[in-house]
């Protein structure tokens, strides 16, 4: 029971961390340069959610890309503010990497990553963004018609502060929600030289932080059971046992 838990929470912080990855790093390694509008149209499109970023400001001639406020909202049938809110974040990557095939990033700091995790009669908003997206197929060569594999990465220093998430349940018209301080995150050498890592593989190691310290905070398998109550119709019963889960009472 308690894997199976673990288990969504894994998918969920994972599905969260590989949406911004993809944003950030279309503007770092993309093809073409793409300005604020663009990406925002862009992973509008992607995601069928809104996508707002109130500023971007990038700097190639020193390796450096700041964007603050970026907001991904919510599926249609869900209420919470939004799916994810960054308040403000910064990549600093070796400029002479761009071209090779490892790209070589000295530092990404986010801060103010705030989630919501919305459940209710619709299923949950993260899994209703996921099932839209489905991973780019692998580019072929047009010289060698071999297939290119992903794009390697080194991540020397990556740190993650002020952390926030909010589990929120919605039924038959009762709600029951808590804001979550997650303790910050700073990891080291994500990838080295002769054991680089995917974008894919980078997100889980971040996850894996990330899903620990959330673990920490939500020890109870209440809510898992009051979540099964409710499928069955238990709605009173169910309720009563999530929000004993979330508030410890």
């Amino acid at each position: 029971m308690a894997r199976n838990r673990r288990k969504g929470k894994k998918k969920s912080l994972l599905t969260v961390l590989v949406i911004l990855a993809v944003i950030v790093l279309a503007v770092n390694v993309g093809k073409n340069w793409i300005v604020k509008t663009m990406i925002e149209r862009v992973a509008t499109n992607n995601l069928k959610v809104p996508v707002h970023i109130g500023g971007l400001n990038l700097t190639l001639t020193s390796g450096q890309i700041a964007i603050r406020s970026l907001t991904i909202g919510n599926p249609t049938g869900f209420n919470s503010p939004h799916l994810l809110h960054l308040t403000e974040g910064e990549a600093h990557f070796d400029i002479h990497s761009l071209m090779e095939p490892v790209l070589v990033v000295d530092r990404i700091a986010l801060n103010g990553l705030s989630v919501y995790y919305e459940v209710n009669e619709n299923g949950n908003n993260v899994d209703n963004v996921v099932k839209v997206i489905s991973p780019p197929p692998a580019k072929e060569s047009k010289v060698s018609g071999k297939t290119k594999p992903p794009r390697e990465l080194i991540i020397r220093n990556l740190d993650i502060t002020d952390i926030a998430a909010t589990p929120m349940f919605n039924f038959a018209g009762q709600t029951a929600s808590q804001r979550i301080q997650i303790a910050d995150i700073h990891l080291r050498d994500i990838g080295r030289e002769g054991k680089t890592v995917t974008v894919a593989e980078a997100s889980e190691i971040v996850m894996n932080s990330l899903s620990k310290n959330l673990d920490a905070k939500l020890p109870s398998n209440l809510i898992e059971k009051g979540l099964k109550s409710i499928s069955k119709g238990t709605v009173k019963k169910g309720f009563e046992d999530i929000k004993k889960g979330i508030f410890g009472n």
